[in-house]
């Protein structure tokens, strides 16, 4: 799951450097690219945590999570504002500047997967009666 929320962030990069953001077709496809991208990444994130924690607990693990990922999302909105206010070109640097959050979030997505097969070797086996 995770591996298709990085593919989905990839195309979303390679998308956005290559689109006429002028045309409004092309921009409603990257936008699709984009929500696809996040939304994949989301899935992928609350069904680990649903894998390894309780049923019993998985409604506030959920809760923790969604909010965690909200402040997250907005947490990474503002560096980027940032950088983009400050850059040579301003908002033309957006597409490489994004592409760029793109590509580190397909590493994160690829550390998690590594992590989660990791844990699915250590966690002992339940016994079948």
């Amino acid at each position: 799951m995770a591996a298709a929320g990085a593919g989905a962030v990839l195309a979303f990069a390679v998308a956005l450097g290559t689109a006429d953001l002028g045309d409004p077709a092309s921009l409603r496809a990257v936008a699709a690219l984009g929500g696809a991208a996040v939304y994949g990444a989301r899935v992928a994130l609350q069904l680990t945590v649903r894998e390894h924690v309780a049923p019993s607990d998985s409604g506030k693990a959920d809760a923790v999570t969604n909010c965690l990922a909200e402040c997250g999302g907005a947490l990474a909105g503002l560096p980027l504002v940032h950088v983009l206010k400050r850059a040579p070109r301003g908002w033309a640097t957006f597409p490489a500047t994004l592409a760029a959050a793109s590509l580190v979030l397909v590493a994160a997505a690829a550390a998690v997967a590594l992590l989660d097969a990791r844990a699915r070797r250590l966690r002992p086996r339940e016994k079948v009666a």
